[in-house]
């Protein structure tokens, strides 16, 4: 004979157990954080608080370049809407520009611009041994 001795087995679900369980486990970690709302409002002043340096990575306050995290937050956000914005123009209009600036490189005033400035950088390369070096070698040609 076993331990059965009134002869009622006693089956219960599993996944109520289970179910039963997390239910417990949950309710007693809010019970031992404390009030939701606090913890709430000390995760956003934490937050509010975090300096980050220019890569958006925590840093101490006292760094050379940090910043408030909300400063930093707000900045990604208008540069990353400003670069969509300018490339979508950019697209939209891409055979006009594309275009006005054909319009503007075949007109007289750009290439005589265009000239002046590639002399005045070679002649004031020319000035610098450094960034031109110029040399005379007398070699007789290689015959093939």
């Amino acid at each position: 004979m076993g331990q059965n001795i009134l002869g009622v087995e006693m089956k219960i679900d599993q996944e109520y157990i289970k179910v039963a369980v997390e239910d417990i486990v949950k309710t007693a970690m809010v019970s031992a954080l404390g009030d939701p709302q606090e913890l709430v409002r000390k995760a956003i002043d934490v937050t509010v608080g975090t300096y980050v340096d220019s890569d958006g990575k925590p840093c101490k306050k006292d760094s050379y370049r940090s910043i408030p995290y909300m400063r930093w937050l707000a900045k990604e956000a208008v540069e990353k809407c400003v670069r969509e914005s300018v490339s979508e123009l950019l697209e939209a209009n891409k055979e006009l520009l594309k275009a006005e600036v054909l319009h503007q490189i075949r007109t007289k005033k750009f290439g005589e611009k265009m000239v002046g400035a590639f002399y005045g950088v070679v002649l004031q390369s020319a000035q610098s041994k450094y960034k031109m070096p110029i040399s005379v070698n007398f070699e007789e040609p290689k015959e093939e």
